[in-house]
């Protein structure tokens, strides 16, 4: 559901050749957004070997890399658009990471991002109900458990972002807020129900 809405979403956008899309897991988001356009994305890139190797078989790339966004394998300027789908909020050292894609676009290219807002944590169906008692601490308690879930350390506004990325002299150009509280109130639920088949995966 997530993902879909995210694809909607990037239907507007147009993606200026040489592309390399961070964290680009499996290829799926990337070979459902190509669906309607001609090419492939130049390079995919992602630190997970395992998923590199599903990526090259969605034909979605001319190149798949194992890579890592605090070190990235290429030359200054190389790319005219950087692409990263549902990877930034899950970094850590988001500075590092800006510079490193500042540092491969070329002059006047673009980052395209999707990411969880800060709406977010007020839109959980456990943070609603803790406030609708009152509980205040535990509602935010409930969304900091949830966020370290699912591995969310970047959640900001359009504001915010700008501020972030101007540090690093990328200005904010654009934004738009596509998920409603009840897509997040489904992704929610079903991350919850995910949690077996997370463990199983660990596991095997």
């Amino acid at each position: 559901l997530v993902r879909a809405n995210e694809i909607r979403a990037l239907e507007r956008v147009e993606f200026k050749e040489p592309v390399l899309d961070i964290g680009c897991g499996d290829g799926l988001v990337a070979k459902v957004i190509l669906g309607q356009r001609k090419g492939k994305f130049d390079i995919g890139m992602d630190i997970s070997e395992r998923e590199i190797k599903k990526a090259k078989k969605s034909s979605s790339y001319k190149k798949c890399i194992v890579g890592d966004v605090y070190n990235l394998p290429f030359e200054d300027n190389k790319f005219q658009t950087v692409f990263s789908n549902s990877t930034v909020e899950h970094l850590k050292n988001l500075d590092l990471a800006l510079s490193e894609i500042y540092r491969v676009l070329k002059p006047g290219g673009r980052f395209i991002i999707t990411v969880p807002s800060a709406f977010l944590s007020s839109y959980l169906l456990g943070s609603r109900f803790f406030s609708f008692f009152g509980l205040d601490s535990i509602a935010k308690l409930y969304a900091k458990f949830f966020h370290s879930l699912v591995r969310h350390y970047n959640l900001y506004n359009h504001k915010q972002w700008e501020k972030i990325l101007k540090k690093h002299s990328l200005i904010l150009t654009s934004y738009y807020y596509y998920h409603s509280p009840g897509m997040i109130q489904a992704h929610e639920i079903f991350s919850y129900i995910a949690i077996p088949q997370h463990i199983i995966k660990f596991l095997l």
